[in-house]
């Protein structure tokens, strides 16, 4: 990957410290509460199934696309977690893990270790299924990753990734993706190996801190050639970014049949 497809804090045109942020832009700032992640991924109307782990269970039993209760960790210890399922996107049985779109109220993404570990949103809208959830999903058995993509121009494209795996909350939720396919050009190898980073967690390759930088929660290298938990329609380097600015993104895994 060429150096200018990667967004470095001396290379990037960052919004100077002396500026504000416009008005219609809603993202968590340092003085602002954490949202409440109790049952912050239960909203919207939950469709009953069977005991599942995952919507490719679902998929097996007939379901067609929308909101499930699954228990990812396929434990008594842990509480069920409602997730989106997405039935019809080429084959169907894909859970959502995290979703941004031009909705009339924008979830804000700039949150802590501890919100990122639990989830927060809407799954019926935009969220982020959470950390620990997604360590459980891809730890079932050998997942893919899928990313729908839709820039402001409205054209869409997908990346896929034949390997996604997101260790435990102990060994910082470290990625690993493998084997990319798809139209919208390879933008997460790049962060390959690395540790999941926040504004106050920070496990990334630079001497500063991306997350603070960029505002948002991801894997960071040095800092992206990806960020899609940035500021929603952000200003330059802080918005939704995969190949160009986006306007919605989805990011959905499934278990290998």
């Amino acid at each position: 990957m060429q150096r200018e497809d990667i967004f470095e804090p001396e290379n990037s045109d960052i919004q100077q410290e002396n500026n504000s942020e416009p008005d219609t832009l809603d993202f968590q700032r340092e003085d602002n509460p954490e949202p409440n992640t109790t049952d912050i991924l239960r909203k919207g109307s939950k469709k009953k199934s069977k005991s599942a782990r995952n919507c490719l269970d679902l998929l097996k039993q007939g379901k067609s696309s929308g909101a499930f209760m699954i228990n990812p960790c396929d434990d008594h210890t842990t509480k069920e977690v409602m997730v989106y399922c997405d039935m019809d996107t080429d084959g169907g049985g894909w859970t959502v893990i995290q979703r941004r779109d031009n909705y009339l109220y924008q979830q804000g993404f700039y949150y802590s270790w501890v919100t990122y570990a639990r989830g927060f949103g809407d799954v019926m809208k935009d969220f982020w299924l959470g950390n620990d959830n997604i360590h459980c999903l891809t730890e079932q058995n050998h997942n893919e990753l899928r990313v729908d993509l839709e820039d402001w121009s409205g054209k869409t494209m997908y990346a896929n990734y034949d390997l996604f795996y997101v260790d435990d909350r102990i060994n910082r939720y470290k990625l690993t993706v493998q084997n990319y396919t798809g139209n919208a050009t390879d933008r997460l190898t790049w962060h390959n190996n690395m540790y999941f980073s926040t504004y106050d967690k920070d496990n990334d390759a630079w001497s500063s801190n991306c997350a603070s930088r960029f505002k948002g929660g991801w894997w960071y290298n040095a800092c992206y050639s990806s960020n899609l938990n940035g500021v929603y329609n952000g200003t330059s380097s802080t918005g939704l970014y995969w190949t160009a600015w986006q306007k919605m993104t989805e990011m959905k895994i499934r278990a290998k049949k």
